[in-house]
């Protein structure tokens, strides 16, 4: 059986932010700060096939969960989320 193409980028896509999550647990960052999420080909921000768009949907984001600067805000921050977004 032949695994699709779409599948074959959401494994690879999870591989990637998983190995990414390692790196940061290595580097001091409390795994529970983590969360990865991984896109694989489902939502490239930028269309098209070409290498230059391909190149940039290859890429790691790192987002607060929750926007603002209120006390409460800042605590759910805390928490560090980040998705890979893996081109083809």
């Amino acid at each position: 059986m032949v695994a699709s193409s779409s599948a074959v980028s959401s494994a690879l896509s999870k591989c990637r932010g998983e190995a990414i999550r390692a790196f940061l647990i290595l580097q001091g960052i409390d795994l529970q700060r983590l969360v990865v999420r991984a896109f694989g080909d489902s939502k490239p921000p930028v269309k098209g096939t070409s290498p230059a768009a391909r190149a940039k949907n290859r890429r790691v984001e790192f987002k607060p969960p929750v926007k603002g600067t209120s006390p409460a805000a800042r605590v759910k921050n805390r928490r560090v989320e980040f998705k890979l977004i893996n081109g083809r």
